[in-house]
């Protein structure tokens, strides 16, 4: 995939990376739009990030283009935004068959 990697705090750049594999109860998302977050721009130029390189962006949508798991077929071809926290699971509005959220990858890329 192609991605715009966070290298070093104000050195950005759009490269080749390693393609995303889903696990079970996981879909990969191909991205068809992308937002900056205001969380992004201090993380790019002055503050850098926990780890990098990093592949920023986390508020994208885009469409299913592989799924794994019980629900896969449901999910193979849908258009989806993605929301950008990881849920606790732990209250009624959580539970659910859907898939499970994306945690290792970021959306400014092609493939999520």
């Amino acid at each position: 995939m192609n991605a715009w990697v966070l290298e070093d705090i104000g050195d950005i750049r759009y490269k080749k990376c390693e393609n995303p594999e889903p696990g079970t109860g996981e879909v990969l998302v191909e991205v068809h739009a992308a937002g900056i977050c205001g969380s992004d721009i201090p993380r790019i130029f002055r503050d850098g990030a926990h780890r990098m390189p990093l592949i920023c962006g986390h508020e994208f949508s885009g469409k299913v283009i592989e799924a794994k798991g019980a629900y896969a077929n449901d999910w193979m071809g849908k258009r989806v935004g993605i929301f950008p926290l990881i849920p606790c699971r732990c209250t009624d509005i959580w539970i659910s068959d859907l898939p499970k959220s994306v945690r290792k990858k970021w959306a400014a890329s092609d493939t999520i």
